[in-house]
């Protein structure tokens, strides 16, 4: 079993319960791994380094977007090989305090300047998304609106309405990251993660529009939650989602629902 966990279950004793059983096994994406490096990486990956060998680092996003994700053997183009060695390498360097050395302080440096940037990355594409979310649902029908209360299980019409949505949410948002009208990417655009972190975001501001409207949202709460889902949107590639955010949980759950009733992976 391969479940994505968030950045605030890591210090989890569930997680600990978990990974005790040799055949499951984690995944970091590149946002929490930032978030962990960026703060006390030795507090945050402490119960991860006692289970190294069962836990395996995503590509970033930024490769991730462009390569190839045929549905054959789609999990594992999505794991780096070699992050995943380095993960283990920091961990047996927090097992064993006394043998940190000057060569690993200065790659956690190098690290942090990584994630810096990243970070800075992920929060545009955040704000940008959070944006077109609010023209979406502004615009919104009361029939539309009315279907959306009643919550899934979705019948037919109201799956395939909201797939176009998300097509076109999708296409609007990164038009200018990848190019659609290329029959590679166009086959496998179900598989992106550009359509799955366009579903997560799509349904979190469904949340939002439903709760109350998207204007009474602050802007800061906006940015973490759609935060949030880009790595809610990594988990439906996986077996799970561990978090302590019981939005994030909520998302995910009928993110995964739907594209496992409108799509064939």
């Amino acid at each position: 079993m391969r479940v994505v966990v968030d950045s605030n279950y890591l210090q989890s004793k569930k997680l600990e319960k978990y990974l005790s059983k040799s055949t499951n096994e984690v995944i970091l994406t590149d946002q929490v791994s930032y978030e962990a490096i960026g703060s006390d990486i030795h507090k945050s990956f402490e119960i991860l380094s006692r289970h190294s060998e069962q836990v395996f680092v995503l590509k970033r996003t930024g490769k991730i977007i462009k390569q190839s994700l045929k549905s054959s053997g789609l999990q594992k183009r999505l794991i780096d090989e070699k992050d995943s060695k380095r993960f283990r390498t920091i961990c047996k360097k927090i097992q064993n305090p006394h043998k940190r050395d000057q060569a690993f302080l200065t790659t956690l440096k190098h690290m942090k300047h990584e994630v810096d940037a990243d970070l800075l990355r992920i929060n545009n594409e955040a704000a940008q998304m959070g944006e077109l979310m609010l023209d979406y649902f502004s615009s919104m029908s009361k029939g539309e609106a009315k279907e959306l209360r009643a919550g899934p299980p979705y019948n037919d019409k109201t799956l395939s309405f909201i797939l176009k949505r998300i097509e076109k949410l999708t296409i609007q948002l990164f038009q200018g990251v990848v190019n659609f009208k290329d029959s590679k990417y166009y086959d496998e655009f179900y598989n992106s993660y550009l359509f799955r972190s366009g579903v997560c975001g799509y349904f979190l501001a469904q949340e939002w529009y439903l709760s109350g409207g998207l204007k009474d949202v602050k802007a800061k709460k906006m940015m973490n939650d759609l935060l949030d889902v880009q790595i809610a949107a990594y988990a439906t590639y996986f077996d799970g989602f561990f978090s302590n955010d019981k939005k994030a949980i909520r998302i995910y759950k009928i993110s995964d629902y739907f594209i496992k009733e409108t799509i064939k992976t």
